[in-house]
């Protein structure tokens, strides 16, 4: 069994998007010249909490994981370590991202055209399409 901690007491929005969805918008904007001069928000078309997130990659990937919440103090704190030269579990700008949420863009921006919209859900089977070949055969990874 897994355990993973999540951000806060309560926890906040998160909004993946999928990379061919937002490969799709960086063409609009670089190739077509569609977005140009306008800030818009690319957020994935479900809102999730960072719980939801873990059990479904999880899943995806045949594992077991439990989730429970952390005080926001507490992951800062793990943060600290960042400033040692091995590789931290969190780093504070992840922590304050995740403390504040991800589902609304700040400021507030233009909304993409329908066309480019994110449409891509965060399935078991869109995980499972962007793993890796050895990911998804190890069976002690993870």
């Amino acid at each position: 069994m897994r355990l993973f901690a999540t951000v806060g007491i309560r926890e906040r929005a998160l909004r993946p998007v999928a990379v061919e969805d937002t490969v799709r918008v960086l063409r609009a904007a670089l190739l077509d010249g569609r977005l140009a001069g306008r800030t818009v928000a690319v957020t994935g078309p479900e809102e999730l909490t960072l719980g939801e997130v873990v059990r479904r990659i999880a899943r995806a990937l045949g594992r077991r994981v439990a989730v429970f919440p952390l005080p926001v103090r507490a992951h800062y704190a793990l943060a600290w370590l960042e400033r040692f030269p091995w590789t931290p579990l969190v780093s504070v700008a992840q922590v304050h991202m995740l403390a504040e949420g991800l589902a609304e863009p700040a400021p507030p921006c233009d909304t993409l055209p329908r066309d480019l919209a994110p449409h891509t859900r965060f399935t078991e089977q869109q995980i499972r399409q962007g793993l890796p070949d050895y990911t998804a055969r190890a069976s002690s990874s993870w």
